[in-house]
């Protein structure tokens, strides 16, 4: 991701902080509104009243000296979604990358508990932040009495393509396959796709975000492919 440079000649850190310190700020993004660190809300529709017995949150903001100019939370919502929710930025320091040093904050925790959808559900108002962060909106506006909310979701996994001599090919390998389905029974192998063209096999496997991915674990020492490429679903070069 990538920060405005205006951000980046500040001087501003990031931290995590309690729900009785973020609360404040809240207060002021939410005026008149009871809020709860928590939100039952499901990435797609529904909710679950068990969140907050699952899943652990986290705040976290962005300060200078010790001043607070911007605060955001997380938690999951699902075993592969991480919910962000909360973003408040000072009107006096909108515009200086702070919010997307929130978003990036966010990611990367969603990434280390093995997430591959970042979504939230954002105010009208507020959504030009999150499109610039990578997120998309999906479903319909809601109208609701205080704001006019919309899911948005930021899909974190990422595809790798691996080209094997086939005298050379992991296929062949039971230590690697196991580990293929190790993977896939845990949710962190999200598919996968071989295909022999001429003397060469692609492998392309589909992973549930860059720290959760192992195209080359497993195999054999002295065994290495031709060709490794990595990209998103949106890649030509991958083929599912």
């Amino acid at each position: 991701m990538q920060f405005d440079t205006q951000y980046a000649r500040t001087k501003m850190n990031h931290k995590q902080l309690k729900y009785e310190e973020i609360s404040p700020y809240w207060d002021i993004l939410w005026p008149k509104q009871l809020h709860q660190p928590y939100s039952s809300m499901l990435m797609r529709e529904g909710h679950d009243s068990r969140i907050a017995d699952k899943f652990k949150w986290r705040g976290w903001c962005v300060y200078e000296d010790y001043s607070i100019h911007g605060v955001m939370a997380g938690h999951k919502s699902a075993g592969k979604e991480y919910r962000t929710r909360g973003l408040w930025v000072s009107e006096k320091h909108r515009g200086k990358g702070i919010a997307q040093r929130l978003f990036e904050v966010a990611e990367t925790q969603a990434k280390n508990e093995c997430c591959r959808w970042l979504w939230s559900y954002p105010r009208l108002q507020a959504l030009g932040a999150y499109q610039k962060a990578g997120y998309e909106t999906f479903g319909p506006t809601d109208r609701g009495k205080w704001d006019d909310c919309i899911r948005a979701k930021k899909d974190l996994s990422i595809i790798t393509t691996t080209v094997w001599n086939v005298t050379e090919s992991p296929l062949e390998y039971s230590q690697w396959l196991d580990k293929i389905n190790f993977w896939e029974d845990r949710g962190i192998l999200l598919g996968q796709n071989e295909e022999v063209r001429n003397n060469f096999v692609h492998i392309t496997q589909h992973w549930v975000n860059d720290l959760y991915m192992y195209p080359l674990a497993a195999i054999p020492d002295g065994i290495q492919p031709v060709k490794e490429i990595r990209g998103d679903l949106k890649d030509p070069l991958h083929v599912l």
